[in-house]
């Protein structure tokens, strides 16, 4: 009997160990979809690595709504242009405190390898030298730590025929070969497409009676294209993840036109969300401030009914704001305004909305104001929270 329950036991934990799900998107050991933002190390950007070694602001992240860090290391991309960097000795130790920081947050960290188009450019033997020695360190390093994600190299070619050629698949499948080996337990993202282009299926289809798929999954990124159509195909039969979207706003600058609206919406995080695709943002390497993620995501998310968000009574509001703080209207106009409770998951959400003067500028509880006046004037409008009492105002103009 005990010899029963032993074997019980051991399938029970052989079980739990692997994923179940095979197809639709990764999720982590909690069954949670990923969702999250990217920290930067490297040697020339050390206002990042700040960012990035501050454990508060891991919680704050994840205060706001997401569970996900995707630590990029960008010393190959200046590796390949000849410019300064750290050696892998030298990063290892920033690895280990983000793998801290994320332990001590509760929180899922990729581990990506960030070079950009490395063997299009410049590994065009198809080596993948300085990837295999990063791996050969990283690998065994964190192999039993269950927050810990692999993603094995970052776009390393925007050339889907590349990934066809013989010594180009068998060097990279050998870097994935030899981490299974080191980490059989840890989850590693394949491939980290440039595109959604139809490519990629085909690519996943050569590869795919050589990878484990039990523990990889496929990782793509929103470019290049109008229409999801090519990762609904793969969610069919593959576990995927979205490591990188980018905003639409950035898509209006020069060379950045291969970020699309897909599916028609503006930001690409609400066609992840239709898919039910998992999903890293991004934004500018220097970039610290979280404006994107806590200004221009979430207002859309909310406004347009894809927020993902569940409330944590455990989590206090620390501010609010407005999506306007000036505004004009004539007599008798309306318009909508939007408040934002910081941290997003603060458990008290609850806002009270006033006006400084009813008889001009009237506003009902859902935020709708209403321009009453008998003569032009202004007035204020005060949204205020119920926990803390954090206030934010916008001036209201009236003409007649």
């Amino acid at each position: 009997m005990t010899k029963y329950l032993l074997g019980c036991l051991l399938v029970l934990i052989f079980c739990e160990a692997r994923p179940v799900e095979k197809s639709g998107t990764l999720k982590d050991k909690n069954g949670q979809i990923m969702r999250g933002t990217p920290v930067i190390l490297g040697k020339n950007q050390p206002n990042a690595v700040e960012f990035a070694l501050d454990v508060k602001n891991w919680q704050i992240i994840k205060n706001n709504g997401f569970n996900t860090i995707r630590v990029c290391w960008v010393d190959p991309y200046y590796k390949d242009r000849n410019l300064n960097h750290w050696k892998v000795n030298e990063v290892i130790p920033y690895f280990d405190r983000c793998v801290e920081n994320a332990q001590s947050a509760g929180m899922n960290i990729i581990i990506n390898f960030h070079g950009v188009g490395s063997q299009q450019e410049f590994d065009k033997g198809f080596t993948f030298d300085f990837e295999r020695e990063f791996w050969d360190s990283i690998a065994p390093r964190y192999k039993d730590n269950d927050l810990v994600y692999y993603e094995i190299a970052n776009e390393p070619t925007f050339m889907m025929g590349d990934y066809l050629k013989p010594v180009f698949k068998q060097n990279l499948l050998n870097i994935y070969k030899n981490i299974r080996a080191k980490a059989p337990d840890r989850q590693v993202l394949m491939f980290s497409f440039n595109t959604i282009a139809g490519e990629i299926v085909n690519v996943v289809e050569n590869y795919k009676n050589e990878i484990d798929w039990d523990f990889t999954s496929v990782a793509y990124h929103m470019y290049n294209l109008t229409s999801s159509q090519a990762v609904k195909t793969l969610m069919a039969g593959y576990r995927v993840i979205c490591t990188e979207w980018n905003y639409d706003f950035v898509s209006k600058r020069t060379g950045y036109e291969y970020i699309k609206r897909v599916e028609g919406f503006k930001e690409n995080a609400q066609t992840l969300e239709k898919l039910g695709s998992g999903w890293i943002d991004w934004r500018d390497w220097d970039d610290t401030s979280l404006n994107e993620l806590l200004d221009t995501l979430m207002l859309d998310a909310k406004q347009k009914n894809y927020w993902w968000g569940i409330p944590d009574p455990e989590i206090k509001v620390t501010s609010v704001k407005l999506t306007e703080l000036k505004i004009q209207l004539v007599s008798g106009a309306t318009q909508q305004l939007t408040a934002i409770v910081y941290p997003a998951l603060a458990g008290n959400q609850h806002i009270t909305w006033t006006s400084s003067n009813s008889e001009i500028v009237s506003v009902n509880q859902s935020g709708v104001i209403l321009a009453t006046a008998k003569k032009s004037g202004s007035a204020n409008i005060s949204v205020t929270t119920s926990d803390g009492n954090f206030t934010a105002q916008c001036e209201v103009k009236v003409k007649m």
